[in-house]
């Protein structure tokens, strides 16, 4: 029988972010080397710090855009500003490319609210797992798969700009799928919440819970940022691995979003809730952290293990944080959708500036017990989660 959920074009909300993350991940993990190229080693952090201030700005500004011409019109916009930005990339060098990547990375960073919104408007509580790691399993597909795309691409002669320029020209599509299906997925009606200060503190003071799963979603986004950054840089200047053989390492270690996190969606639905696959995800993570800050072997099989561990943590805790916290707002809540999305360039910050301190007195595998730390540290609010079962 068909219900009015499954008339609802998921699907379309399940390709567009399937195209956006294809076009983000494709540069991701040579992206650092990238500016490495331009800045050095040691001022990497601090331009991820600068893209990263760019991104909170432009988050906390942007419900000023979809108040006024809608979530969709807004998509169609900063997916355009998207297109026009990889082509001035191109076209640039040096500290100018660098401008271009900062804007770049402001854009990914608003058009994961845009697909929030798509795919909340469609939602129920009931079925809120499934959702949103359907959505983050066709993310993380895309996400799988650059890796080795990339490592072909950049080669032996460090072509690092032919990964942005295949990333513009994978999302032209989703531009042309959007004009196409305007009917099907624009929602004119929308009134977005903007609570003041004082009143998002007696939110806070009433449900606790949504500042602790941010808690743990700042960890996840921690481990994210010190893992792009410097993973492939100590993998491949430190211990010798070509970018072809990374590729294949990389598409190993991100295969546990695709294995397990429609799986833990369901599980939490049906059975257990969140709070037990959060706190277990946080401790896989931390142990195998420090499992790489100690492992200087140079067997790809090897690297391969360790780095599938630390992201069947990292799929754990990813799908569950979305799940338990879309569990507590709807689409109107933009604000809360902002401060949730704001935890991600906030932890790269704070990632990027720790990151470039730690370096100036330790040496770069150290930087992966910071990590540990981190993790560790968020257990305190991952054990005081109230779970939904």
């Amino acid at each position: 029988m068909t219900t009015k959920a499954t008339q609802k074009p998921f699907w379309l909300i399940y390709f567009l972010g399937f195209i956006w993350a294809l076009s983000y991940a494709l540069p991701l993990y040579s992206q650092s080397s990238f500016i490495e190229s331009i800045v050095g080693t040691r001022n990497i952090g601090l331009v991820f710090a600068a893209m990263n201030i760019t991104a909170m700005v432009a988050i906390y500004y942007y419900e000023i855009l979809l108040k006024k011409i809608g979530n969709y019109k807004s998509a169609i916009l900063v997916i355009s500003l998207n297109l026009l930005v990889v082509i001035g990339l191109m076209l640039s060098d040096n500290y100018i490319a660098l401008i271009f990547l900062i804007l770049l990375n402001t854009s990914f960073s608003i058009l994961v609210i845009n697909n929030d919104i798509f795919l909340e408007s469609m939602s129920d509580d009931r079925v809120t797992g499934r959702l949103r790691t359907t959505m983050l399993t066709m993310i993380n597909i895309a996400v799988v798969i650059s890796p080795l795309i990339m490592g072909n691409l950049v080669g032996d002669a460090n072509n690092y700009k032919i990964v942005y320029a295949i990333g513009g020209v994978v999302l032209f599509p989703a531009l042309i799928l959007l004009l196409y299906k305007r009917q099907a997925i624009e929602d004119k009606k929308t009134v977005y919440r903007k609570r003041s200060l004082s009143n998002l503190k007696k939110l806070f003071r009433a449900h606790p819970d949504i500042l602790r799963i941010m808690s743990t979603e700042y960890a996840l986004r921690f481990f994210y940022a010190i893992m792009v950054l410097y993973i492939p840089i100590y993998l491949h200047d430190s211990l010798g691995f070509s970018w072809s053989t990374l590729g294949i390492i990389f598409t190993v270690m991100l295969s546990p979003f695709i294995i397990f996190e429609m799986p833990a969606g369901r599980i939490a639905d049906k059975y257990i809730g969140e709070k037990e696959m959060i706190i277990g995800g946080l401790i896989i993570m931390a142990v195998f952290s420090i499992v790489v800050a100690k492992f200087t072997g140079t067997s790809p099989f090897m690297w391969g293990v360790i780095l599938f561990m630390t992201r069947v943590g990292a799929a754990l805790l990813e799908s569950m944080n979305e799940t338990y916290f879309f569990k507590q707002v709807n689409k109107q809540d933009m604000d809360l959708i902002d401060m949730f999305r704001d935890v991600r360039p906030f932890a790269w910050l704070t990632a990027a500036i720790l990151s470039w301190i730690f370096l100036e007195l330790f040496a770069l595998p150290y930087v992966f017990l910071l990590l540990a730390g981190v993790l560790l540290i968020a257990l305190l609010p991952a054990f005081r989660i109230k779970d939904t079962k």
